[in-house]
This record gives C-alpha cells, structure tokens and sequence, in this order.
C-alpha cells in the first residue's frame, strides 16, 4: 500500500518564511517540529537519520564546479577536464501529458494546493498540471565513454529549473568530489508561485536533487533528492547561500 505524505500541516503553519535561522539548521517552530516528529538540529543529521551515507552529503562551496557551456531554458551543456578525460553533461527539456489524479486526493477550492500526494509521486507538479515539463534527455560522457544513466533517476523530476536562481533554487550545476571519484549532478525544481499560491509556499513544491555519478566504474551510483516541503524544515527558500547535501 502506498504511503502517505502528510501537506496538509506544512500548508497551514509553514511558509519556508521564518526569519532570523542559519541556512540548513531546524527552524524554531516547536509546534510544527512536534507535529511532523522532526527534530534533528541540521539538515545533514536529518539526511543520514533517512539512510543517506555520511560521506555522499557535501558542501558544494568547497568542490570544483565544472564548466558550463550552454544554459538556457531548453537545455544545459557542462564541458570541462577530469584528470586526463573529458566531461560533457547534457540535458534537455521536454513536456509529457500528466494526470495529477494519479497522485493527489484532493485541493483546496480545486485550486494549485495539494493536501495529500503520494510518497512515490513526481516532483515539482501542482494539482492542477495536465502538462508537465520533464527531463526528456540526460546524457553524460567522461573519456569518450557513454555513462549508462537510468531513466528512473530523473523521469520523475518535472519543472526542472535550468538556468535561473531564486533564493535557495540554483541553476543546474556539476561539481568534481574532493576525492575526485564521483561528479555531482545538482537539479533543482522551478520556483512557481501559481494561482492562489503565495511566494514562499512555492518553495515547497519544488525539490533539490543530487545524482551521483561514480568516475572509475563509469555508472550513475544513486541519487539524493528531498522534496521543498522536507527542505522547509531547515530554512530552504529562506537562505540564499543554503548548502543542503
């Protein structure tokens, strides 16, 4: 049986608006915290308490960030030097036919809201979405050699933000590891304050996303990606200079 994710809460007591927190760390509204049963102090800790390995979450800020080439709103180019091999990224943007009543039980006035989804549900779609932009080609090379990349790790991504930056939302980007073993793929979901939607409730409906890419066995590893309203919790849409994993 399907889990269910709880909105409902985070619609009506958080708006990612609250002032005066460092970026990553747990805000200080105990009602809410209590309420979703979140209490780890940072947004690292929160990540391994999910499962996710201590030595996949990074500090962007401190890696080498590759060179991109192209960005625009149809597609993004990243060329650079690893070592001895060429890198090249490639991603481009598409749009599919979407029916929100696979996923969402109900809105609010039959408006933009979601009160329910599903926890295996897309990222980044509204409740009113009948066409959703998606990621319609991922295609990495490191020396020559075609990274195999499965489709499972980013078809579910829609509104990917390509190019633009709005507060904790960045561009797409690639970063080298410090060991130099993994590059790190960073999308991130659009910032869409639609309809009745105010500005800061747009920032839970989008997501930020990390695929990692393992160099020497030539293979896309797993992926780490926390959707907005998760994010919420450790100031996302509030710190321009959010870290996150």
């Amino acid at each position: 049986m399907k889990a269910l994710i709880l909105t409902l809460i985070i619609l009506l007591i958080c708006s990612c608006s609250i002032q005066g927190q460092r970026c990553d760390s747990l805000i200080l509204n105990k009602h809410l915290r209590h309420s979703l049963k979140i209490n780890e102090p940072t947004l690292e800790q929160f990540l391994i308490k999910k499962g996710i390995e201590k030595d996949k979450i990074s500090n962007r800020n401190n890696l080498k960030s590759l060179r991109k080439i192209v960005c625009n709103q149809k597609n993004v180019l990243i060329y650079d030097q690893i070592g001895n091999n060429k890198i090249e990224v490639y991603i481009e943007k598409g749009a599919i036919k979407f029916d929100p009543l696979d996923y969402v039980i109900y809105g609010i006035d039959s408006t933009t809201f979601l009160f329910y989804s599903y926890e295996d549900a897309p990222y980044g779609f509204v409740a009113t979405d009948t066409i959703v932009n998606t990621i319609s080609n991922l295609s990495i090379k490191i020396g020559g050699k075609k990274i195999n990349i499965p489709s499972v790790l980013y078809e579910d991504l829609f509104f990917s933000n390509f190019c633009n930056t709005e507060v904790s939302i960045k561009p797409i980007e690639a970063y080298l590891s410090k060991d130099e073993k993994y590059v790190y793929l960073y999308i991130f979901g659009e910032h869409r304050a639609l309809n009745k939607m105010t500005y800061n409730t747009a920032f839970q409906y989008s997501y930020m996303a990390k695929l990692i890419i393992d160099i020497e066995n030539q293979k896309c590893q797993n992926r780490i990606i926390l959707r907005g309203h998760e994010l919420c919790y450790y100031n996302w849409g509030e710190c321009f200079d959010f870290i996150g994993f």
